[in-house]
Formats: C-alpha cells, sequence, structure tokens
C-alpha cells in the first residue's frame, strides 16, 4: 500500500512539474518572436540613419527639349523621417519619392517607367548611392554610369542644413501661395513688392516693359485668358532650379504656355523674369 502511495505520488509530481514548464515556456515564445521583432525594426532603424547623410558626386541636371548635363553636386538624404527628406542639389523632392529596401522609389502613380530612381550600396566599406541617369538611358547606354555618387558626411553634420533647405521650401510655397492670391484679388501693392521691376515681358517681346504691380496684374489675367488656364491651375506646381545648373542656380520656376523664374533678391522672393522659353 506504502509502495502504491509513491507512485502515485511521484505520477503527480511529475505531471505538475512537466505542466509548470510546459505553461512557462509558451510566453517565453511569444516574447521572443516579440523581441526578435523589435530587433528587425531596430535594425531597420539604424540602418536608415547609417544611410542618411551628404552624397556627393556626379549629378544629372535636366535641359529643356529632352537634354540633359552632368556637373559636380550635393544630395541629402534623411531617410528617418517620415515623409522622408531627399535633397537633390537643393531641390527638395520630399513629396514625391519614398524609401523602401534600400532603394529611392518615385510613388507617383501615373508614372509608367520603372519607379526606382536609384539605390544604396556599400561599396569597398563605404556607403553610395547609385543613380538612373534618364539622360544616359535615353542614348541608349545601359550600364551604370557616369558613376555613384558617395557619402561624406553623416546625418548629424547634415540635420541643420537639411532643416535649412526645407524651411527655404515651406517659405517658397507659402510666398507663392499669396502671390497667387495677390493676382486673384488685384492687390497691387503686395505685386509691386514681389516683382523686379521694372520686368521684361518675354511672352510678347513687342510690348513694354511691366512697370507696376497694376500693369503686372492686367497683363497676366489677359494672357492666363489666351492660355484659357486658371490662376490656381498655373500655380499648382512648380519646381527648383538645382545649384549645380549654369543658369539661375536655386530659382524657382512655374512653367506652362508662358513661364516665370523666382529668385531672392536682397532676402525676399521677386518675380524676375517672365516670357515663353523651352
Amino acid at each position: 500500500m506504502k509502495i502504491l502511495f509513491l507512485i502515485l505520488s511521484l505520477t503527480f509530481c511529475i505531471t505538475n512539474v512537466y505542466s509548470q514548464k510546459s505553461n512557462s515556456s509558451k510566453p517565453k515564445a511569444n516574447q521572443s518572436k516579440e523581441k526578435q521583432g523589435n530587433n528587425l525594426k531596430l535594425a531597420e532603424a539604424e540602418l536608415r540613419k547609417e544611410l542618411s547623410g551628404m552624397y556627393e558626386g556626379t549629378i544629372e541636371i535636366e535641359l529643356c527639349c529632352d537634354g540633359y548635363d552632368y556637373a559636380n553636386g550635393k544630395v541629402y538624404f534623411d531617410l528617418t523621417k517620415d515623409p522622408i527628406a531627399f535633397i537633390y542639389s537643393g531641390s527638395v523632392r520630399n513629396d514625391n519619392y519614398y524609401y523602401e529596401n534600400g532603394k529611392i522609389i518615385y510613388k507617383s502613380s501615373d508614372f509608367n517607367g520603372d519607379p526606382v530612381c536609384g539605390w544604396f550600396e556599400n561599396l569597398n566599406g563605404k556607403w553610395v548611392y547609385w543613380q538612373k541617369f534618364y539622360g544616359y538611358e535615353n542614348d541608349g547606354f545601359t550600364e551604370r554610369k557616369p558613376g555613384y555618387i558617395v557619402k561624406n558626411s553623416g546625418l548629424e553634420r547634415c540635420t541643420e542644413i537639411i532643416e535649412v533647405y526645407l524651411k527655404e521650401d515651406s517659405d517658397f510655397r507659402n510666398f507663392a501661395d499669396q502671390f497667387k492670391l495677390a493676382i486673384v484679388n488685384s492687390d497691387f501693392d503686395f505685386l509691386e513688392n514681389s516683382i523686379a521691376l521694372p520686368l521684361e515681358d518675354g511672352y510678347r517681346e513687342n510690348l513694354s516693359k511691366i512697370k507696376s504691380g497694376k500693369e503686372f496684374c492686367k497683363r497676366i489675367k489677359l494672357y492666363f485668358g489666351d492660355f484659357q488656364t486658371s490662376t490656381a491651375e498655373y500655380f499648382a506646381h512648380y519646381w527648383r532650379e538645382l545649384e549645380a545648373a549654369n543658369n539661375y542656380p536655386g530659382a524657382y520656376f512655374f512653367s506652362g504656355s508662358i513661364n516665370m523664374i523666382f529668385e531672392k533678391v536682397n532676402g525676399a522672393y521677386k518675380l524676375t523674369r517672365m516670357g515663353s522659353w523651352g
């Protein structure tokens, strides 16, 4: 009888210990998966920071009439932001691109070609950014040339510079909205202070130079009527010329049947040229 009691007691103890081990292993397994997921997120965050910074080398400059030029320039990335900061020779391109799996990708849904515009690679211990050069592609070249740009500064040394570019872009957006409203509301004073007068009319060269905000407002409304476009439609999109470009580096452009160029004059944005080139 004593032997039977000992056997039953031993069986109960073994079963209880096994049950406790089995139950305790379940949360550990869940914790392990959660820890692994956190490690992957941490690794991704560290990689984004590692890839961020200033890259320098040959960049592509788009010209009119499907032409391209090449010059030395700087490109800034902050991939830790959402959306990312992507500044190509002074041109802020955050709205149109995103980062994924080591690539910078064009996100417009109406883009028909390969949306990948560049990718990162660790080459001989240094991070480089391979670019897709559209001019070379149009000329029949399939190799990755003229090459890549090399990371020369980390994110810590570039954060302030990136923020300056982002602020400049935001400031110009605000100015462009005010300029547009000034045309709609016939705010002659604002326009006069925002135009480098006298302004040559490159659209109709037979006309005299524009010498006042009122004269500009009257003439531009006439042109928009000829083009059958609204002020809002015309001012919906702009781009900033690359700092590495030979003509109007860093200037802001609105384009269409008539083109406008805005530059900083004594610290303030002004319309400096109007015409129908390109």
